[in-house]
């Protein structure tokens, strides 16, 4: 999973977006942190998947603007902003759908939100 951090300045809030395109299928859930989106790729090579995956209490709002689906972002207290993007290709025959990739990206944001912990010990 690619991890992106944003390094700002003190009381700044972070934006990251996609590119709108006509005919796209957004999808969003501010309570787990992400936003999906479905889309046709260019000269008829199928469709794509994108998403914006962040820890929900950093998650401001999703908005738009004439030209991007925007998601807001809240910095740490060292002015960090971190998320994580994610894509897939119809093609590649995982998710071929906007649903099946709407259901991914959830389930993965809600993997974010809950890392797996793991302690190693010696033994004598």
């Amino acid at each position: 999973d690619p991890e992106l951090t944003m390094k700002l300045p003190a009381q700044l809030t972070a934006a990251t977006g996609m590119k709108k395109v006509a005919d796209e299928t957004v999808a969003a859930n501010p309570a787990e942190g992400w936003v999906s989106k479905w889309e046709k790729v260019e000269k008829n090579s199928g469709n794509q998947g994108m998403a914006i995956i962040a820890s929900p209490a950093d998650f401001v709002e999703h908005t738009s603007d004439s030209l991007n689906q925007l998601v807001l972002l809240k910095p740490d207290k060292d002015n960090v902003a971190t998320y994580w993007f994610g894509s897939a290709w119809d093609k590649a025959g995982r998710f071929t759908d906007a649903e099946s990739w709407k259901a991914h990206v959830a389930e993965q944001a809600k993997g974010l939100a809950k890392p797996m912990e793991v302690t190693v010990k010696t033994i004598p």
